[in-house]
């Protein structure tokens, strides 16, 4: 695996807290400033650096998606919203200078995909157009992270509970150029060059589909996950290890080697609180960054997947706590390519958090071992 250390690291973490924050327990992890919108709860969200390099969050909140600059801790500063269907699940992703959101929240006519248009930032950002041809309501939205592909990915509509591959070449006017339907639930999915794991919640199995053409996605492949409940995953730079996490209370995140698809081998399990879950893996380099409910960032060295060993960690709600309703969760997601920053896309976890959700952004030094 490539070793990425000795970097200072900015991770835009928009979670949501239950309680105000006093001390917090953290390792490495600095608050790097806190944003509040009052706008209920926070969920998905995705980076932005503007070609004159100012760096933003696009961020799902309750009623729609706001645009927020953070390039000065002192100054965070809403400068777009747009609209939406309230809901606690508005999922984003950012392929080139547009945004692309889904939601689960309900209407008619549902306009299904909104394309945000980000390239008159930052004096404002507008509804460029909206996609409804083939879904509406969809739980969450993928891209190719580890490239600038002009296609993405929806998961979990109500049309076809599959994955619909959308071809943005033009963003103002949305293609879908696939679909992967294999007849049961696809909660979410990871998307590497010509693969797509597919989490089949309720099978309780990762499917691993060639999309190598797009118009026909192939299973190749299927793991067997040992806890069900099949949530999300991630791969290393090398796509050799997958790690996956269960959404289920007690249930530990998995790492498999994957050098063989056909013979997948689990080679570690981890959790920071056994009585929790592990949600949302993000690899970076030899770091895996983690959302874990109850337990906020989590920042494990992978260098050996098959020992992941804890350097940091940021914790949200400082109460021991074993069930899952108790905190929001973040999922980062890494743009260093044009700058520095590190920002994360969120979801929010149901349970008791109805007041308005505070938005940390935390900065993570990695330290040289």
């Amino acid at each position: 695996m490539n070793t990425q250390k000795g970097q200072a690291l900015l991770c835009l973490s928009i979670l949501v807290l239950a309680l105000t924050a006093t001390a917090q327990n953290a390792l490495n992890v600095e608050l790097f400033a806190q944003y509040n919108r009052g706008d209920g709860r926070a969920s998905g969200s995705w980076s932005y650096v503007a070609p004159d390099g100012s760096e933003y969050a696009v961020l799902g909140a309750q009623t729609g998606t706001a645009i927020v600059q953070i390039d000065d801790p002192n100054d965070i500063r809403e400068v777009g919203f747009v609209p939406g269907y309230s809901s606690n699940w508005r999922e984003v992703t950012v392929v080139g200078d547009y945004a692309y959101v889904v939601t689960e929240g309900s209407g008619a006519p549902h306009y299904g995909m909104q394309v945000i248009s980000l390239t008159q930032l930052p004096d404002t950002a507008f509804l460029l157009t909206d996609y409804s041809d083939t879904f509406g309501r969809g739980h969450i939205i993928q891209k190719d992270i580890f490239s600038e592909e002009p296609f993405v990915y929806v998961c979990g509509t109500q049309t076809t509970s599959g994955v619909h591959i959308i071809d943005v070449t033009d963003p103002a006017n949305p293609v879908q150029a696939g679909l992967y339907q294999p007849g049961y639930y696809i909660h979410d999915c990871h998307v590497r060059d010509t693969l797509l794991f597919a989490a089949a919640f309720y099978n309780g199995t990762i499917d691993i589909v060639s999309i190598a053409d797009k118009s026909n996605p192939r299973l190749i492949a299927s793991i067997d996950d040992p806890g069900g409940n099949t949530h999300s995953f991630s791969t290393t730079d090398q796509l050799d290890y997958l790690f996956v996490a269960d959404e289920q209370d007690g249930l530990p995140g998995r790492i498999f080697n994957i050098e063989a698809l056909d013979n997948p081998r689990e080679v570690a399990t981890w959790t920071a609180n056994a009585t929790s879950l592990v949600h949302n893996p993000y690899i970076r380099g030899d770091f895996a960054f983690i959302s874990h409910n109850t337990e906020g960032l989590r920042v494990l060295d992978i260098a050996d997947p098959a020992v992941p060993v804890e350097v940091g960690y940021y914790d949200t709600y400082s109460v021991r706590a074993a069930a899952s309703t108790t905190c929001g969760r973040h999922s980062p997601i890494f743009h260093l390519e044009r700058s520095s920053a590190v920002t994360a896309r969120t979801a929010f976890t149901s349970g008791p958090l109805t007041t308005p959700g505070k938005v940390p952004l935390l900065r993570y030094q990695v330290v040289d071992s």
